[in-house]
């Protein structure tokens, strides 16, 4: 008999338990899709999030990884791009120009760069493969449209990686919630304790004397080069 796969061997882990792909995501604390996408083979799970379904499977973690890694040694090598970064560390614009070690982020709608808008957070519009060391830094990425944030290299189309947090520092660029709707602006603080947000475009003003919530920090700005 042939080895199973890793996307065979998720699938008869989990209905060996006797769940379904909503029962298994809300059990490891992830999307239903992402569930999907890996029963499927259209995509591999970062390490974290295999260490999820595996403990919510009752399975070997390290017998999953190594089958994944020698799976995905065995497929093709994926073709070189170059990418227009935007990195937190140092707020410069940065080429990374091969990709070889990748994860892959799920695109979660869309959020504005402009006036505070509606997001959905459970819609995955598209999949990105980024390299390791970018990809292990975020839990999602999201698209960006409007274009409040072109002073800080962000503009329509381009895609954030985002950082699930509630705290940011002076001078991040964050997703902030306003009610139910959602924005991405520079978060800013002063001496006398008072906390806004601002864009990065003199023709927008800034979001200031209402209560938003911080629900995640940028990491890297991604533009594709066609």
């Amino acid at each position: 008999m042939s080895k199973l796969t890793f996307k065979e061997t998720l699938i008869l882990l989990r209905k060996r338990k006797g769940l379904t792909q909503s029962e298994l995501a809300e059990k490891a604390g992830i999307l239903r899709e992402m569930i999907s996408n890996y029963e499927s083979g259209k995509t591999t799970p970062r390490e974290s999030t295999l260490r999820k379904i595996a403990l919510a499977l009752g399975a070997d973690f390290d017998e999953l990884m190594n089958l994944m890694l020698e799976e995905k040694g065995a497929d093709e090598q994926v073709k070189d791009e170059t990418h227009l970064l935007f990195r937190r560390e140092d707020e410069d614009l940065r080429y990374v120009e091969k990709i070889s070690d990748v994860v892959t982020l799920p695109v979660l709608g869309k959020v504005h760069a402009g006036d505070p808008n509606l997001i959905s957070e459970q819609e995955i519009i598209d999949l990105i493969k980024l390299p390791r060391r970018i990809g292990r830094s975020a839990d999602y990425a999201l698209e960006i449209s409007g274009m409040s944030m072109i002073e800080a290299g962000i503009n329509k189309g381009d895609i954030v990686t985002v950082k699930i947090q509630s705290n940011a520092d002076n001078g991040d660029i964050v997703i902030a919630r306003i009610g139910e709707n959602y924005t991405i602006k520079r978060l800013r603080k002063d001496e006398n304790g008072e906390v806004w947000l601002e864009p990065a475009n003199s023709h927008y003003p800034p979001i200031k004397g209402k209560d938003f919530e911080i629900v995640g920090v940028i990491t890297y700005m991604l533009r594709r080069f066609k």
